[in-house]
C-alpha cells in the first residue's frame, strides 16, 4: 500500500468513526517552532483530528495512526495493513522502501538533448 493509500485508508477510517481530520497549515506564531504535526482535540463538542498540512507525508500519518490508536476500532472493519499501521504507530518499514519516481535533472547542453 502507497503511503498515499494508507493515508486515505486512516482518513477514511476516522471519519467512519465519526471524528473528522482537518488539515490546516499551522501558523508558526501560534505553534512555536512547528514541532507538533497534529492529533486530536474537542472543537465545539466534536473530536476532531488536526493535521498540519505541510508536514510531511510520514508524520501526517504517524498523526491518524496515534488518533485512531486511541479510539475503538473494534466496531469497524480496518483492512489488515492499516491495522498493523495503527499497532506500530507510523508506516510499516516495508512502505518506507517502496520504490519513488526518481527526477534526474539534466542540462541543456547534455547529448542527446533536443
Amino acid at each position: 500500500m502507497t503511503p498515499e493509500r494508507l493515508y486515505q485508508a486512516l482518513e477514511d477510517l476516522l471519519a467512519r468513526l465519526g471524528t473528522p481530520v482537518r488539515s490546516e497549515t499551522f501558523d508558526p506564531r501560534v505553534f512555536g517552532d512547528l514541532s507538533s504535526t497534529g492529533g486530536l482535540c474537542r472543537v465545539n463538542d466534536c473530536t476532531v483530528v488536526l493535521v498540519d498540512a505541510t508536514a510531511p507525508l510520514v508524520d501526517r500519518i504517524a498523526v491518524l495512526a496515534a488518533a485512531a490508536a486511541s479510539l475503538d476500532i473494534d466496531s469497524v472493519y480496518v483492512i489488515p495493513a492499516v491495522r498493523e499501521v495503527i499497532a506500530s504507530g507510523g508506516i510499516r518499514p516495508s512502505c518506507a522502501h517502496e520504490r519513488k519516481p526518481v527526477l534526474r535533472l539534466v542540462r541543456s547542453d547534455d547529448k542527446g538533448l533536443r
